[in-house]
Formats: C-alpha cells, structure tokens, sequence
C-alpha cells in the first residue's frame, strides 16, 4: 500500500489536506484534514444564544448565508419550533441562490487565478487565462463579480 498526502490545498477557511492510501492502483481510503484551527467556536461562549444570528454569518465571507441559516436551524432546535413546509422551501432557495453565487467565486475567483502564475508562462493557454482570469482585471473575473452581486441582489444583500 502507498500513502499520498496531496496539499495543502490553500483555502479561504485555511489549509486543507488529502491522505490517500492507495492499493493496487485504487485509493482503498481517502482522509481529509483542515489542520488550521481558527477558534470560531468560542465565539458565542457567553453570549446570548440570538448574538448568533450577527456573529455566525460574519465566520466565512464566501457561505455567510448558509452559516446564518445553521445557526436560525440550531435557535429553533432549542426552542423546539419547526419550520412550516413554505419556510422551509424559502430557505431552500435561499441556499441555492448562495451556492451558485458561490460557484462563481471559487471557480473564477479563487481556481482560475492559479493559471495566470508565472510558473505557467510557457504554455499555450497562458495569455489567454491572463486576459480572462487575472485577480480583479481579468475580463471574466469582472463578469463572475458583477454576476455573483445579482445573485445575492435576490437576497436582499
């Protein structure tokens, strides 16, 4: 059996790291650790349980609305309320606005930038992911920013 640590993969939310253990050319196991503790959970340790609903979206600047959404789920849990099937459509959709708001950002924000790295500068496609993907003036990273603000517009943010 061979062992593969494959990153770390820079992230927003810290490192990110992949073990695998292959077998006869097939991964038999596969282990993902995040070794960056970045102390989110002592936050709210004294706090009033709604100082969640202002603390929580503020952890992640890319899924503020799904952490909103966990922490209204965990208020009402304590409560013991249930959200009615409408309300519960509702957040649906909410959740699926921020995602594909989020497609864009990692795939045009933070993936496609890797491209226009001088390591890459002798290859083919080079200059046009740097035309394309460059941080803040690449023509589709202006076009994945504008898109993702009408994404969240829906929302009201």
């Amino acid at each position: 059996m061979t062992r593969l640590l494959v990153g770390p993969f820079n992230r927003v939310e810290g490192d990110l790291e992949v073990t695998l253990d292959v077998a006869d050319g097939r991964v038999a196991s596969a282990h993902v650790n995040a070794p960056m503790y970045r102390g989110f959970e002592q936050i709210l340790r004294g706090r009033e349980p709604h100082d969640a609903l202002v603390y929580v979206p503020r952890i992640c600047g890319i899924c503020s609305v799904s952490q909103s959404v966990a922490a209204a789920r965990a208020l009402a849990d304590l409560g013991g309320i249930t959200m009615p099937a409408n309300g519960q459509h509702v957040t649906n959709v909410i959740l699926a606005t921020e995602n594909l708001a989020d497609h864009l950002t990692h795939f045009y924000l933070f993936f496609m930038p890797d491209f226009v790295r001088p390591v890459y500068a002798s290859r083919p496609w080079h200059a046009e992911a740097v035309r394309r993907f460059t941080p803040q003036t690449g023509e589709q990273v202006r076009a994945a920013i504008a898109a993702r603000q009408r994404w969240f517009t829906l929302l009201g943010t």
